[in-house]
């Protein structure tokens, strides 16, 4: 009896899962735990009670998002081996919601693959908010960590949260083709036109939250990236003040900060995901540019700083082209000849840069 009422529980709990916001959700039992077998015992046993394949891909999420919450209890509480096995059981969580996903039919009528369309848009939904939390828990963790670890630690727990990010963004792409089937399947069975079916695929979008969700998603990465530019150049200015020459890393940065106005235009006209990717390339070119900032002030005090510096200056050129082109292949059209412009310019301004530089050994900044 007890067992069954537990069962009738759980359940209960996934029936209402596709209504419940997986930002909410905690670590729980964490890894360091001796209880996290049956935690993970426990998921396991709610997911094959979880009936239809979006449901359970929604809530292989869901528990994808606990694992995500637990690699980072494990990580700010310095357990870098915990945080992988976290790591480890998101992976697998995101891989059990991906084979639902492709289990998942489109349909052989007009209505059951609009169906299909609406179930998934909530996966959608589901693993972008997932992917947007990944990225600010990385974000913090490494932010945090950036000061207090060796180099070795600091790769370790970067490279946990990055495996993290990738398998997020790669369910992400799956499910866009995922949609992308449906819609077609859609077409066939309904006779409609590509029109048509966007038109009611935009409806589906706005009906389940996707376009809401999409449009705070976008504005939440154009503020970090907004953030992460001021930062950047509060801290090459301090860089400045002590007497560095740091002028070419200012123009690499000015060149990628104006593109927050490309991401901008791309919201403005719906394109909020474009919006957001955008966004989140800027965001991160200005944390690497915070990041030289400190080795360019580590050089100056160990006198070596033009020889960092020109080792940093091919970094960042090389980073700096690889935004622009990113973002060049995904602006829209009307942004798309000023980001070619400032391209040339950047090219032009660092021919001449060559041109003018002063002989090495002409001196280091001031301790």
């Amino acid at each position: 009896m007890i067992l069954f009422v537990c069962l009738l529980l759980i359940t209960g709990a996934s029936s209402v899962l596709a209504d419940e916001d997986i930002d909410s959700t905690d670590a729980g039992v964490t890894p360091d735990s001796a209880m996290y077998g049956l935690d993970k015992a426990m998921d396991s046993l709610s997911l094959a009670l979880t009936f239809g394949n979006a449901n359970k891909a929604e809530k292989g999420i869901k528990i994808a998002q606990e694992r995500l919450m637990e690699a980072q209890e494990m990580a700010d509480n310095d357990m870098p081996e915990e945080a992988e096995k976290a790591r480890e059981e998101h992976q697998k969580a995101i891989e059990k919601a991906e084979t639902e996903l492709d289990e998942l039919e489109e349909g052989d009528d007009a209505d059951k693959s609009k169906e299909a369309m609406v179930k998934v848009a909530r996966i959608q939904e589901k693993i972008e908010s997932h992917y947007q939390k990944v990225s600010e828990v990385k974000d913090a963790i490494l932010e945090r960590m950036r000061d207090q670890k060796t180099p070795e630690q600091f790769a370790k727990m970067e490279e946990v949260f990055n495996k993290i990010k990738a398998k997020a963004l790669e369910m992400e792409t799956k499910t866009d083709a995922k949609k992308e089937k449906a819609k077609e399947k859609y077409k066939s069975n309904s006779g409609k036109n590509d029109a048509e079916v966007d038109a009611e695929e935009e409806t589906i979008d706005k009906e389940i939250g996707l376009t809401k969700g999409r449009e705070e998603r976008a504005q939440k990465e154009i503020n970090h990236a907004e953030e992460a530019t001021v930062k950047a150049k509060g801290k090459l200015k301090a860089e400045k003040d002590k007497g560095s020459d740091i002028s070419d890393f200012e123009e690499e940065l000015e060149d990628v900060e104006q593109e927050i106005e490309t991401a901008k235009k791309a919201k403005d006209n719906g394109d909020n995901k474009d919006a957001r990717n955008i966004a989140e390339k800027i965001k991160e070119f200005g944390n690497e540019v915070s990041v030289i900032a400190t080795k360019l002030g580590e050089a100056r005090k160990a006198g070596n700083f033009d020889e960092v510096k020109a080792q940093l200056n091919a970094q960042i050129e090389a980073r700096h082209d690889e935004k622009l082109n990113w973002i060049l292949e995904n602006a829209p059209e009307e942004r798309k000849q000023g980001i070619e412009k400032t391209m040339e310019d950047s090219e032009e301004r660092r021919l001449n840069n060559t041109a003018s530089k002063k002989p090495e050994g002409a001196g280091n900044p001031k301790n």
